[in-house]
């Protein structure tokens, strides 16, 4: 029974694992940001603590480590690789260069997001660690008419619409509780299950709630109208906890797969939710 549990458990966990958006799990270190995070598996020390707990269990060094302070960062978005950057920027765009750069945007529009963290403190010790953070991110997306409007410029009686876009940041911090534990050992194979339980601060907060209308562009004249409606909020706290799980195979595979920040933080101080329409035209 045991056996059966322990495998339903990891298949969950397998399938399921790495859905959420994480509270500050960008790249914690040099070595994370050198592999672009791709050491889900095989994360070691201090960075086991955020990217999968369970791997603290297979520390060789079981003595007390302590980083000070350290600052990450990472950006991302849905179209775009550097190299596309690097070879559109500063360049004059060739009609097969806009429907290039139009062609790799999804029709639900550009999405960009960002995250910066700064670990003030972080202690681990045999199975156990403990990490003290604080992080801003955001999330933003822009509708595809957008580009198309900036790259082709307005066609005649279309309406550009302003629905697909939206926006959210927040900053915040985070009190980080980690430990691991290896449930099976076998002569052949190996499991371990990590778990982290984090307390959130949230004091800053913002974004969209509502955004829809456009722009039509006529031939003698234009017309424009929407309603954009955003919440703030200057506080509020919450929990989160991290699930890891891995499982190593006789020294030559080994599986890892985690949930993170299954919880959120609920936003209670100062909240204030704005609407503004718009409406415009000219002869």
């Amino acid at each position: 029974m045991v056996t059966r549990f322990v495998a339903l458990t990891f298949t969950i966990l397998l399938l399921l694992g790495n859905s959420l958006p994480a509270w500050g799990t960008v790249f914690t270190s040099a070595r994370m940001l050198g592999t672009s995070g791709g050491l889900l598996a095989d994360a070691k020390d201090l960075d086991a603590a955020v990217i999968n707990p369970a791997n603290l269990a297979f520390w060789g060094d079981r003595s007390l480590r302590v980083r000070l302070l350290s600052v990450s960062a990472g950006v991302s978005n849905n179209s775009f690789s550097l190299a596309d950057y690097n070879s559109y920027t500063g360049s004059e765009l060739s009609e097969a260069d806009k429907t290039d750069i139009i062609g790799k945007i999804p029709t639900s529009g550009l999405t960009l997001d960002g995250e910066v963290v700064a670990t003030a403190l972080a202690v681990a010790w045999k199975n156990y660690a403990i990490v003290f953070s604080g992080l801003g991110a955001l999330h933003g997306k822009f509708s595809k008419d957008y580009f198309e409007l900036l790259l082709y410029g307005n066609e005649l009686d279309r309406t550009y619409s302003i629905e697909d876009t939206e926006g959210e940041a927040y900053v915040a911090s985070v009190l980080s509780l980690c430990s691991s534990y290896i449930i099976r050992k076998g002569s052949a194979d190996t499991l371990a299950l990590g778990l982290t339980v984090k307390w959130l601060r949230g004091y800053l907060y913002g974004g969209s709630s509502q955004v829809e209308g456009g722009i039509t562009f006529h031939r003698y004249n234009f017309e424009a109208a929407g309603t954009i409606a955003g919440k703030k909020s200057e506080g509020g706290s919450g929990s989160a906890f991290d699930f890891g799980a891995i499982y190593k195979l006789r020294e030559k595979w080994t599986f890892s797969a985690s949930f993170l920040d299954i919880g959120d933080i609920k936003w209670t101080k100062e909240v204030e939710e704005k609407i503004f329409t718009f409406q415009a035209d000219s002869l």
